[in-house]
């Protein structure tokens, strides 16, 4: 399965785990359990969530890498003394190698485990150029150093980047290809009817197969269909109908993709060719790599097809209802 496979890289030495899909595709859950995995091997275990990050700590590569180091430092139950990081922190070497130095001459130097450091949502950086270059820079030194270095060896590392953010990207791809590059897949249909037994929903066959289809099998999707059926003991029929309203379950999620694709009118225009069509269709390269990015569509060859039930009664509704409108 997914979570023995990482279970088990995370075991080797100079480890670095790259986690891509869509947003609120199950990254950061999978983040936390390999983590708390970590801990049952006695590893120290460092989390960082970059949207965490101030607007002053992202001004330059210097303030974020030294927050970088400052935040690793105490959750490792270390002092984070100005003095011992100026001992590692040379101007003229510039961030990203002091950054490099400080874990292995210093961190790396105090502990006697392992050091797991997960790191959550390193898109945020996309939109500072200037911080990520050094920030994948510096991932890929650590994984090629400790090929050969005991030290650096004792560093495993947990990324968790939202294709999302590709689509204000100028690249064609995301850029997080380091180490093991795992993108999250839907949950399978056994996985779904799984967790319908953890959340105590007498499902049936057919019942969970029109789920399936539903919400494509993402994890967020499923997830919060199971959890308000469970708690507010709802009508199954009745809470399918309505999720995919501006008043339903998944109304903000909804409405972040909407105002994603309203703020890129040729994304827009290719989503409504999508929803509205009733067999897979072929797009221009760019809106099809988007739309993937976003998770709104799954890819097969050339062709695109909208990734759930949801997304497709709730975009051709809504964008059949601004095509009106605008004529």
């Amino acid at each position: 399965t997914l979570f023995r496979s990482l279970y088990e890289e995370i075991l080797e030495p100079g480890a670095v785990i790259s986690l891509k899909g869509p947003g609120k595709i199950g990254k950061t859950t999978l983040l936390t359990r390999i983590l708390a995995y970590s801990e049952t091997r006695h590893y120290h275990t460092v989390r960082l969530n970059l949207n965490r990050t101030g607007s002053t700590v992202l001004r330059s590569p210097d303030r974020f890498f030294q927050w970088f180091c400052a935040n690793a430092t105490l959750q490792l139950g270390l002092e984070a003394r100005s003095e011992e990081l100026g001992l590692y922190w040379n101007e003229a070497l510039g961030a990203l190698t002091n950054c490099y130095l400080y874990f292995r001459k210093y961190l790396l130097g105090q502990i006697s485990h392992p050091i797991v450091l997960g790191l959550d949502e390193v898109n945020r950086l996309e939109s500072h150029p200037a911080i990520a270059r050094d920030f994948w820079a510096l991932l890929q030194s650590w994984h090629e150093e400790a090929k050969d270095c005991p030290v650096c060896q004792q560093l495993r590392i947990v990324a968790c980047y939202s294709t999302n953010a590709c689509i204000h990207s100028d690249i064609d791809k995301s850029p997080l290809n380091v180490g093991l590059v795992r993108e999250l897949p839907p949950f399978t249909p056994l996985q779904v009817s799984d967790l319908a037994r953890r959340h105590q929903l007498p499902l049936s066959e057919g019942a969970l197969a029109q789920l399936q289809s539903f919400a494509g099998g993402f994890p967020y999707l499923t997830r919060k269909l199971f959890y308000q059926g469970a708690r507010y003991e709802l009508d199954w029929k009745e809470l399918l109908a309505s999720a995919a309203t501006d008043t339903g379950i998944f109304s903000d999620h909804l409405h972040e993709l909407l105002q994603v694709l309203q703020d890129k009118p040729d994304l827009l225009e290719a989503y409504r060719q999508v929803v509205i069509a009733e067999t897979p269709i072929v797009l221009e390269q760019k809106q099809a790599f988007e739309l993937v990015c976003l998770g709104l569509v799954r890819k097969e060859q050339n062709q695109v097809t909208a990734s759930c039930q949801l997304y497709r009664q709730y975009f051709r509704e809504q964008l059949s209802s601004q095509l009106t409108i605008d004529n």
